[in-house]
């Protein structure tokens, strides 16, 4: 529980029964779509449940995307390649916008942005950064 967020256990144990339906097409639960998913939420490292039921979400949809992508790159018709294609190009939007949703809730939504105007003129030169004056004897 700890290694997925969360210290709840009736959370802990549906999350856990989700992903184990997620990885059972067919009602047959492939050991290695679970361990994808749970090695996925496991690397996202969760720090609290809204983090956890987010990474979840992450890992399942990474793995329909990739289904998709699958079902796209196996041809068929012109309809079908179209349709997988539509379909996992969705899913990995919706992977980009859970990344970002974690990056935003993990640092509280705080965004820094300095700008800073700077007129370079003919014949001048610039440098972008941090300058010090350091003890180079120069």
């Amino acid at each position: 529980m700890n290694a997925i967020g969360t210290e709840y256990v009736n959370l802990s144990e549906f999350i856990a029964e989700q992903m184990i339906l997620l990885s059972a097409p067919r009602n047959n639960v492939s050991s290695k779509e679970l361990s994808f998913l749970t090695e996925a939420v496991q690397g996202i490292a969760p720090k609290d449940h809204v983090e956890m039921m987010l990474a979840t979400q992450m890992a399942a949809v990474h793995m329909l995307s990739m289904t998709m992508a699958r079902g796209a790159r196996q041809g068929g018709s012109l309809e079908k390649v179209g349709f997988y294609a539509k379909q996992a190009n969705q899913f990995m939007r919706t992977f980009a916008v859970h990344a970002e949703a974690l990056k935003r809730y993990r640092t509280g939504g705080k965004q820094v942005v300095k700008v800073r105007h700077v007129h370079v003129h003919e014949d001048d030169q610039a440098i972008v950064g941090n300058v010090t004056k350091g003890g180079g004897g120069e």
